[in-house]
């Protein structure tokens, strides 16, 4: 497959779709305050940019409508892409909105934890939290393969049909 066949998808949609560079990803969500809805609404912005002006100009309300969350939830959202240094916000006094203008995003890993002190406790702590879950899971599997292990060296039981439950036990109930 030479590179104009590549696809940007693994599948058509007659709709378009929204790319947001991979760092957002890799690096961004490693940050305390990047969560879902700073994600959500910083796609939607990027996916309104106007390359004609050099900048995107969705409204608050706007935003919140089409991504189903609240105002409160985009101003918040918004806040944190300033903070993170992803866009720059200006107010278009015209049309009582905003207008917003993209940053490039670092992709230098060893830059962002310089500039975002907090992310390395951040993911020091998000560490810790994976090892114990990582442990867990061992556990958790290694006690299914016991318990494989044994069901296949016990012989049942009973030869018959296994009740679905225990009369006596239903009696006691009432």
């Amino acid at each position: 497959m030479n590179e104009k066949e590549k696809k940007a998808l693994p599948f058509d949609t007659a709709k378009g779709f929204s790319a947001v560079p991979s760092v957002i990803f890799t690096l961004y969500t490693k940050h305390p305050d990047f969560d879902a809805y700073a994600l959500m609404v910083y796609a939607y912005i990027l996916r309104r940019y106007n390359d004609k002006y050099g900048f995107a100009f969705p409204t608050v309300d706007e935003i919140a409508y089409t991504l189903h969350i609240s105002d409160t939830t985009v101003k918040r959202a918004i806040k944190t892409l300033k903070k993170l240094g992803l866009i720059r916000v200006e107010r278009n006094a015209g049309f009582l909105n905003n207008v917003y203008y993209f940053e490039k995003p670092v992709e230098d890993e060893a830059e962002f934890f310089a500039r975002f002190k907090e992310v390395e406790e951040a993911e020091r702590e998000h560490a810790e939290k994976w090892e114990k879950i990582s442990q867990r899971r061992k556990a958790d599997k290694e006690k299914y393969r016991k318990s494989l292990g044994e069901k296949q060296s016990t012989p049942p039981k009973t030869s018959g049909p296994v009740p679905l439950f225990d009369p006596d036990e239903v009696i006691k109930l009432w």
